[in-house]
């Protein structure tokens, strides 16, 4: 394809980078950030210790990969390790290494110091806010220097490299459930800037090749990579204040169409995130179902788009009220030992996980059970239940308690789904109490759950995977930059033209 390479911002570029840059001397340096850097004896026991706090205290350390499998690929990691890194090099070994378990529960991270001076005018960044669809990367905001480069554009390759081949090598290092990628492609847009100077490259600048919506011309434009506080000055200065910091909308929304259509929009079932919006999970359902039965609606919608979850017990007490049975929620929660552990040292961890070994047991299959709580009870449908028709609006933000939620009202046929695969496997995740494991050496941190908790459904035939939706609707760049909804759109045309039965409404 022709290329068109524009050259007329440059000059301003360079003036632009030269002025911003002015002052910042010391430990700020223009280049790479890579951090300190280890002997292959340090990172070495840094991987022991991670690997052994993995096989005593993760729940699914073998869910995806049997052991065999884990053990010949943790023995490859070790074996590996011959020569000194940095921080960002192990890094990057690390995050690989946590992704293949397929939790996305377990994430990695840089150390305390380090995320400091990514923050802290120390680490250059690509300053165009990114859209991912179909392993495609398009420009939705620009927040660099050159202004020319208009949102729509499908950026091509990025200082050479293909725009895929870069979504791959990302993504590689980023942990969700299974076998799911829709939430990777969610947290890599959502801080690609970040994850590209860790993972990819800290160059001074970048070329980018693109084209516009319905052209074959590619052009070609050089900007320089720049801080985040520069970024924040362009993004005010172009769209206004708090643009990369809008404020948080309430969790719970419940509004009723003129035609009776429900829409019910949870964004969290984080009890901290409801309560400092001044609302009450409980309450608020309750309220909202009751209405519903008051006014005879037909139909609800439930939106849980970008509902990364919450409090496991917000989960089954929504869906007793779409229930008209009792109902089992979990089968079991498993843990991964009835022993003590001895990595704690090494952990930020509550004061009872030293006691978790005394609320245990094994059933006949060999499971280690947790015993306590009520999580395995016996749940009665809500006296308000609902018995109209449900339909759940999902995308691959849809993860943790949102997800086993959506398990149970797909495998229990409560409601149909329109959207995006969710992020969390239909089967069940590993969350709920946790440590927060800290290398000595390098003080990369580690985050692992201690639960793995089994939903009371029939084994999915797509194990790894999240709820497929009845009808898979993905916004096109330009929806997502006219901040259109064809989800719901397509949902509500959909609902309608089902109830109308040829009445001409």
């Amino acid at each position: 394809m022709p290329t068109m390479i524009n050259y007329g911002k440059l000059a301003f570029c360079f003036f632009f980078l030269a002025h911003t840059l002015q002052g910042q001397t010391g430990s700020s340096s223009l280049g790479s950030l890579e951090g300190k850097q280890y002997k292959p004896e340090v990172l070495r026991e840094d991987f022991r210790i991670l690997r052994k706090a993995l096989e005593e205290a993760h729940p699914g350390l073998y869910i995806y990969n049997n052991r065999q499998k884990m053990n010949a690929y943790f023995d490859s990691i070790y074996s590996s390790i011959n020569n000194p890194e940095t921080e960002l090099q192990f890094y990057s070994t690390i995050s690989a290494c946590i992704s293949k378990i397929g939790c996305g529960h377990t994430p990695c991270f840089l150390p305390k110091e380090f995320v400091r001076d990514f923050e802290d005018l120390k680490c250059l960044l690509f300053p165009l806010k990114v859209k991912i669809l179909d392993r495609r990367i398009f420009v939705q905001a620009n927040y660099s220097t050159d202004s020319s480069i208009v949102p729509g554009a499908e950026i091509k390759s990025i200082n050479g490299e293909p725009a895929s081949s870069i979504i791959d090598r990302i993504i590689t290092h980023l942990s969700s459930d299974g076998y799911n990628l829709s939430l990777k492609y969610h947290l890599l847009e959502e801080d690609f800037a970040h994850y590209y100077a860790e993972l990819i490259n800290q160059p001074l600048w970048f070329r980018i090749q693109y084209s516009l919506p319905e052209s074959p011309l590619l052009t070609e434009h050089i900007f320089p990579a720049l801080y985040y506080p520069q970024i924040e000055q362009i993004a005010e200065m172009r769209f206004g204040k708090n643009v990369l910091t809008p404020p948080k909308e309430k969790p719970l929304e419940f509004q009723l169409t003129a035609d009776k259509i429900g829409l019910l929009r949870i964004t969290s079932f984080d009890g901290r995130d409801i309560s400092h919006a001044g609302q009450h999970f409980h309450s608020f359902i309750r309220n909202v179902f009751d209405s519903l039965r008051q006014k005879g609606v037909n139909d609800l919608v439930i939106d849980l788009r970008n509902n990364v979850g919450g409090d496991d017990d917000y989960g089954w007490y929504l869906y007793s009220f779409l229930s008209d049975t009792a109902f089992r929620y979990y089968k079991r929660v498993e843990l991964s030992t009835d022993k003590r552990f001895s990595i704690l040292r090494y952990t930020s961890h509550p004061l009872c996980i030293n006691f978790m070994h005394m609320f245990s047991k094994r059933d006949k299959e060999g499971h280690i059970l947790w015993t306590h709580g009520s999580y395995t009870h016996v749940h009665q449908p809500n006296k308000y239940n609902y018995w109209g028709k449900v339909w759940i609006l999902i995308n691959g933000e849809s993860f943790s308690t949102t997800a086993e939620f959506a398990s149970m009202v797909h495998a229990h046929n409560k409601g149909l789904f329109v959207g995006e695969e969710t992020g969390g496997a239909s089967e069940g995740d590993n969350s709920g109490m946790e440590i927060l494991l800290t290398l000595p050496g390098t003080h990369l941190r580690i985050r692992i759950p201690l639960f793995r908790y089994i939903s009371a459904i029939n084994d999915p035939i797509l194990k790894g995977r999240g709820i497929i939706p009845d009808y898979t609707i993905q916004p096109t760049i330009e929806d997502v930059i006219q901040k259109k909804d064809p989800e719901k759109d397509f949902l509500l045309t959909l609902i309608r033209s089902r109830n109308c039965k040829g009445c001409g409404r």
